[in-house]
């Protein structure tokens, strides 16, 4: 038997390196891709779509959809609806960011968002720490969201799902929650003399 060169092995050693690097750039390039389970996200995504992610370290907006961990090692898919610091306000079916009605042009016609309990039709408030997001699913009914186990870590957050540039994103309405908690138009809210 004849020794093995240690020049050759060297040079096996470096091409594994250089496959596994250039491997991890493609996977770095392309993101990774996840298959979606359940309605909750309809009729964004249905069940069985696949979709490519990317790391949230590139930074998280609202309307992205995102991939949650929920704690018992299972996904799910959301979408960010409050930042944080913010306050959210479901309220007679509707989202508030800060007081401002949330338009989300992405769910279906008629889609109202009411808190999990709905026995009680009062108002709801969460207010975001510095490293909370509030997600929610984009089938209101069959979703099990931050209404249900509240505003989420951003260590929580795994991945992003890559949208096209001209996906819907949230936008605000001219409607905003007054004192009372009614909402008005914000060219008819009374101005505030208390100042």
């Amino acid at each position: 038997m004849q020794p093995i060169n240690n020049f050759s092995g060297r040079r096996v050693i470096l091409l594994l390196i250089l496959v596994m690097v250039v491997c991890e750039f493609i996977r770095g390039s392309t993101g990774f891709y996840a298959v979606v389970e359940g309605q909750s996200m309809y009729p964004t995504f249905r069940h069985s779509d696949v979709v490519q992610t990317r790391s949230p370290e590139l930074g998280l907006k609202r309307g992205d959809v995102v991939i949650l961990a929920d704690g018992q090692g299972e996904r799910m898919i959301k979408r960010i609806i409050g930042l944080p610091g913010e306050s959210i306000t479901l309220s007679l079916g509707h989202v508030y960011v800060n007081g401002q009605r949330l338009s989300e042009p992405y769910l279906a016609r008629h889609t109202y968002t009411f808190k999990s309990d709905t026995a009680d039709e009062r108002p709801i408030v969460w207010n975001l720490d510095d490293q909370h997001y509030f997600v929610l699913g984009d089938n209101r009914l069959a979703s099990l969201d931050s209404r249900n186990f509240g505003p989420v870590d951003r260590h929580g957050i795994r991945r992003v799902v890559v949208q096209p540039a001209n996906a819907f994103r949230p936008a605000f309405c001219d409607v905003v929650l007054s004192k009372t908690g009614k909402p008005v138009r914000k060219s008819q809210q009374q101005p505030d003399h208390s100042l």
